[in-house]
């Protein structure tokens, strides 16, 4: 395919009016998402398939090429499909070409809440404890991701394709989901890609609660009223309280929970100026932290058995409230 083919789409900022569908757009910075015709919000897949959420470890080892690549070029199909040239930084795993093409549907937006973000360099606690990405995938159950030119991402070349195949990298130095891929590469998934201990976790969050609910705000103990609770915050700053389907999935009364906020990273639109922000996509100020996570506490005691990460957690697995206190406070 000649060069001259390709729409030279650039990721740098430009000002001016909302971008109209086009196919030469070069102020528009993803086709998929203003380009073409009425764009469309994705809903997740009813029952999303399970090759596209497998832990990480298992994608690493099922995806022959593997690599860190800079989007250089697009061009827009007559099928509205988009046509991605990618040039590679770094090979990770197998013997991608220097240079390669994917080519993905650009009906819909895909990005995790409508948000084209790399997780404060993958440092977020929902990345990893709720298995977020950037792209989800489309309402037909197949992946069709946005790539902004002149961006570096860590590509999983080869299908089947995943949550996590596609994610932005900005620092390639200091970004964790590299770093861990590049760990479970390397010992050949004999260690985890990241580990922290029980302290680490906790000490980047936002906030750390001890909840006691008090009283349950629906008869059927459904966690997704705001229960009555008594709350002891002992790190970090005041947080509403609301939200707690993550923390608890029904609600009992005399229950005590270690509630958590997750830190917020820079999710502001800024990436697309030329893209109006309207619902449903959040404004850059709003932040996404009443949603907390959480582990129950029994007998005094922070059970972290039954926390869902991804991240290899190390030391004890039980935590006594007074140790938590003197340690977080």
């Amino acid at each position: 395919m000649r060069s001259r083919d390709f729409l030279p789409l650039e990721g740098r900022e430009r000002q001016g009016p909302p971008v109209k569908p086009t196919r030469w757009l070069p102020g528009c910075l993803l086709i998929g998402l203003v380009c073409v015709g009425s764009p469309q919000i994705a809903s997740a897949c009813l029952g999303a398939p399970s090759r596209q959420t497998v832990p990480y470890p298992e994608l690493i080892g099922r995806t022959a090429n593997i690599a860190l690549a800079r989007a250089e070029r697009a061009e827009l199909l007559p099928d509205q499909r988009v046509q991605y040239l990618f040039r590679v930084v770094e090979v990770l795993k197998g013997k991608p070409r220097r240079a390669f093409t994917l080519t993905f549907d650009s009906s819909w937006i895909t990005y995790a809440g409508g948000l084209d973000t790399d997780f404060d360099k993958h440092r977020d606690g929902r990345f990893w404890d709720r298995r977020e990405s950037r792209q989800g995938n489309a309402p037909d159950c197949k992946m069709a991701p946005n790539f902004m030119i002149g961006r570096q991402y860590l590509l999983f070349v080869d299908e089947p394709y995943h949550w996590k195949s596609f994610e932005k990298i900005i620092d390639s130095d200091k970004d964790r989901w590299l770093q861990a891929v590049r760990t479970v590469i390397r010992t050949g998934g004999t260690q985890p890609g990241l580990s922290q201990t029980v302290w680490d976790y906790l000490a980047e969050k936002r906030a750390v609660y001890i909840d006691h609910v008090k009283t349950c705000s629906s008869q059927d103990g459904s966690a997704d009223a705001t229960p009555q609770l008594d709350r002891e915050l002992i790190r970090g700053e005041r947080m509403p309280a609301s939200n707690f389907i993550r923390v608890f999935t029904r609600c009992r009364e005399g229950s005590t929970f270690l509630t958590f906020y997750y830190q917020t990273p820079s999710r502001a639109l800024g990436d697309f100026p030329n893209f109006p922000m309207r619902w449903p996509f959040p404004k850059p100020e709003d932040s996404l932290n009443d949603d907390p996570s959480g582990v129950p506490i029994h007998d005094g005691l922070a059970d972290f058995t039954s926390l869902e990460t991804e991240i290899k957690i190390v030391g004890p697995p039980r935590i006594s409230i007074q140790e938590l206190r003197q340690r977080l406070r």
